[in-house]
This record gives C-alpha cells, structure tokens and sequence, in this order.
C-alpha cells in the first residue's frame, strides 16, 4: 500500500483526529524492524553490528507499545519512537539480520530490558540516572574503545554572547544580559550534568539532557574553552576538565577514563576577557546503552552480536 508514494507492508488505517485524518500502518513486529534497523543503522554495515541493533530496536518497540494508546496508535515513525520509513528503507542485509534473531529480546533477570542506544559514545558511555532520571542496573557507563576512530570522535560549537543571549529570549528566560557559564556538575563518566547560564539579573540552570537540547550539542561529553579578546568581558568556569586525546584514551584508557590523567580545577575562574565560548566535545548521542559506532568496531573485529549487547548492557541475557 502506498501513501505519498512510499509502501508500507500490512495494512492502513484512516482515523478523524481532532478534524484531521491520521494514518496508521498496523504491522507485526518483525516487519517494523525490516524499516527500523536500516533507518537507524546503515545496511551496508557488518551482520553482527545489524543483528545487535535488531534486537535493541525490537526491544525498544515491545517495551515502548503502550506510550501512545490513547491515541489510537503504539509508536510514532520519527525518532521520537524510531525511525520508520516503510518498505523504502528495507535492505536484504538488515532484512536477514532481523530474521536472524527472530523474536529475540534482552532481559535483565526475568524482565524485558529498557533498551536505549546511540551513534557514539566518544569513548565512554553513561548511567541512565545522568541523563535522564531513572536508574537502571543494566544502563551503566562501561569504557568504550570501540567507538573511538568514528566520524563524532570530536567536535565544535561557538557561541558569541549575542547568539547564547537570542536562546535566552527565545525561550522566555529573563535573566538580564549574558554573563557567564558554569559546568557545576559532572557526572563519573565525565559528562555535564548541570550547567548555570549566568546574567547580569539572575542565573539560569540546565540540568542532563536539557543541556544538550538547549545549545543543540552533539552531546553532553564536553568542556569549556574560550577566545581572548577585549572588547567582551565573559566569565566562563568550569569546575573540573579532564583533557586528553584520542591517542591517550588507546595508550592509556584506563587511567584516562578514570580521571587521573591530567586533571585541573578551575573554579573560581573570573575576570578573563573572552570573545566566543566554545564548547569541545566528543561522541553524538546521549550516551547510554548500545554505541552504533562501537557496535560497528566489535563487529568488525569479531564479537558476536549477543557479545556486543552484553558489553554495553550490564548482566543481560537474550532469549
């Protein structure tokens, strides 16, 4: 069946929503993944890489039907669910690796598993409980090599005071003019957990996820940096920056991803003339659960797809 000229497998429904017609493609499981996992995951990638992500999607879907049933539908076709695209996005490789695994979900102890995952981690992944609220045994950080040599490795975003002030009045948050920003809170796994936008008439403060959301960062893996020049005066502090590189985190991970390479406090930093605030980070995603990027490398070099959901999902199973 095809609407706007791309197919869909099963069957549509029409529904009256508030005055306007709503499309629904009511479809099994194993078909949906067809779509999802060459959506959320290239094809032409490796089988095992493939496999992981079709049961960290199909676990996703059967943990996530209900979220949507009082509007007459169980996911949406965005990220807000997952990605769907209908019978376009299908490919034989992605096809057989849902096949593969046919029915196949992760659990912790005897319960489906709250399945999360992302591109890249930048090295490290992160507890639940850091970015969003719930805690999970099984969604904790674990050092992630495998990531690393991704495409979001490391990246940039600058910010003059102009455009940070144009986010404040965008969003209606009055705290005079900019002034200043803070890292007040990060996570064991080195990522911001609490950021404070000061003003000349208050402060503003961004906590987890809404910190990315906010400055539309790749990820909350960051430091602060800042551009000298004396025609503004920004205070920019940061309470602790771990810095390394990516040839540090192969040479030495352990040390690195522990904190004890070079750390440096920088509270109490003020004064200093600055003409952007640049925020340095690593990774694209949230940071929790399964790194495509990283499920990618292992795939590569060996591991099995189950070896790869029990890397990034503490104590699970598959059945």
């Amino acid at each position: 069946i095809f609407i706007n000229d791309r197919g869909y497998r099963g069957k549509l429904e029409l529904h009256n929503l508030l005055g306007k017609i709503q499309v629904i493609n009511v479809v099994n499981v194993e078909q949906y993944l067809y779509s999802v996992v060459p959506s959320e995951m290239p094809a032409s990638w490796n089988t095992e890489a493939l496999k992981a992500q079709a049961i960290s999607a199909r676990n996703f879907a059967v943990k996530n039907l209900n979220k949507y049933s009082k509007l007459g539908f169980n996911l949406c076709a965005t990220t807000a669910s997952q990605v769907y695209k209908g019978l376009s996005s299908e490919h034989r490789n992605s096809n057989s690796a849902v096949d593969s695994t046919k029915g196949q979900l992760l659990y912790y102890n005897n319960d489906i598993a709250e399945v999360y995952y992302h591109s890249s981690s930048g090295g490290q992944t992160e507890n639940s409980e850091n970015i969003w609220s719930a805690s999970f045994p099984y969604l904790k950080g674990v050092q992630d090599p495998y990531s690393l040599g991704s495409p979001h490795d490391n990246w940039e975003v600058e910010f003059t005071k102009e455009q940070i002030e144009k986010l404040l009045r965008d969003r209606n948050i009055q705290i005079g003019s900019f002034v200043g920003i803070e890292v007040s809170q990060k996570s064991q796994n080195h990522r911001a957990m609490k950021v404070v936008i000061k003003g000349s008439l208050g402060n503003h403060t961004l906590e987890k996820e809404s910190i990315r959301s906010f400055f539309s960062l790749k990820s909350n893996f960051f430091t602060l940096n800042n551009q000298t020049n004396t025609s503004q005066n920004i205070n920019v502090s940061q309470t602790t920056n771990t810095d390394y590189s990516e040839r540090a985190l192969f040479n030495d991970l352990r040390s690195v991803l522990s904190g004890s390479s070079d750390e440096r406090d920088f509270e109490n930093i003020d004064n200093f003339y600055t003409d952007k605030i640049i925020f340095s980070g690593k990774g694209w995603g949230h940071g929790v659960g399964l790194s495509q990027y990283g499920a990618k490398k292992m795939g590569e070099l060996g591991f099995t797809y189950q070896e790869i959901l029990q890397y990034y999902f503490t104590d699970v199973h598959i059945k």
